[in-house]
């Protein structure tokens, strides 16, 4: 049985919180106070707390998935709503849903590895939707149709991850990442599981975190046509090992391969032990992100951790 060795202290595993990190944190709950109708002194209270939370932080050594996690509780506290992106993740989902269609069509005649890696690329372009990196702005679903065929790698896996995939059959866990980006998540599951793989997606639970896709939201995206889906337990911006169900904790024990989308699960597993390969897809919007992985601020990778 494999094992997943999970402290009884409180997690803080992950990137550590760099100096853009803090302004940009600021900046998208600001954004969100303003979003939420909340200005004034109350917002103002509002983002102190947060930097005074933020500079704790930084001198006790928490992460930064689980400071920005803290930090949007506190958000969802203060404005007593569950799930403040909802109408924004609803809308981004209906335009993926015609921008998948349209992209389903052009890459309807290939097979093979040529398919496996543009559904990928799909998946990738749709890491595109994001909502919560400061001084980043999302493209239109639409326009990332026509991107997909000029789509370049800055660290791609692509063949050795295909390769091990097809080997045998694999169960997958997949980590979902945006609303809006699960619609084009759902093309490379459904790859997944046409090369002889079962497909496990997970979702957020309690709202979610920021515009990330909910039990409710992959549902809505069609993802449970194409994979079977699970519900994180959490609402943290990543699988937080002290926090999630005890579903998913089984799982992660019984999965053969993680594929994690999006910054946010880069951030935090990057100090977890899983005792399987991990594969990471996203577009790194930041400059911490890209230093990271040795990559440009816009980059994709599709990058294998063993």
């Amino acid at each position: 049985m494999k094992t997943i060795s999970i402290s009884g202290k409180k997690d803080t595993g992950g990137l550590r919180i760099e100096a853009e990190c803090i302004p940009c944190v600021l900046s998208v709950r600001a954004k969100e106070l303003e979003m939420l109708g909340i200005r004034g002194e109350r917002a103002t209270i509002m983002l102190a707390e947060i930097a005074r939370m933020l500079a704790d932080s930084v001198f006790s050594g928490v992460s930064l998935a689980v400071a920005s996690t803290k930090s949007y509780r506190m958000l969802k506290e203060t404005a007593a709503i569950n799930d403040p992106y909802k109408e924004i993740k609803a809308k981004a989902s209906r335009e993926a849903k015609d921008a998948v269609a349209m992209l389903r069509s052009l890459l309807s005649g290939l097979d093979g590895y040529d398919r496996f890696m543009m559904m990928a690329k799909a998946a990738l372009l749709g890491n595109s939707m994001d909502f919560g990196v400061a001084d980043y702005f999302p493209p239109n679903a639409d326009d990332l149709v026509d991107e997909i065929f000029g789509v370049e790698l800055a660290i791609d896996d692509t063949h050795e991850v295909y390769g091990m995939l097809t080997e045998r059959p694999n169960r997958i866990l997949y980590l979902l990442d945006n609303a809006g980006e699960a619609v084009f998540d759902g093309l490379f599951a459904g790859v997944l599981g046409e090369i002889g793989s079962r497909v496990i997606c997970v979702a957020k639970s309690r709202g979610g975190f920021q515009n990330d896709v909910t039990i409710g939201d992959a549902i809505e995206s069609g993802l449970e046509d194409v994979c079977e889906l699970l519900e994180s337990g959490t609402d943290a911006s990543s699988i937080f090992l002290d926090e999630i169900s005890d579903e998913l904790r089984e799982e992660l024990r019984r999965a053969d391969v993680v594929i994690a989308k999006g910054m946010a699960h880069y951030e935090y597993l990057q100090d977890v032990e899983l005792p399987v390969p991990i594969v990471y897809m996203l577009r790194a919007k930041c400059k911490v992100m890209a230093s990271s992985l040795g990559v440009g601020v816009g980059d994709y990778v599709f990058v294998l951790k063993r």
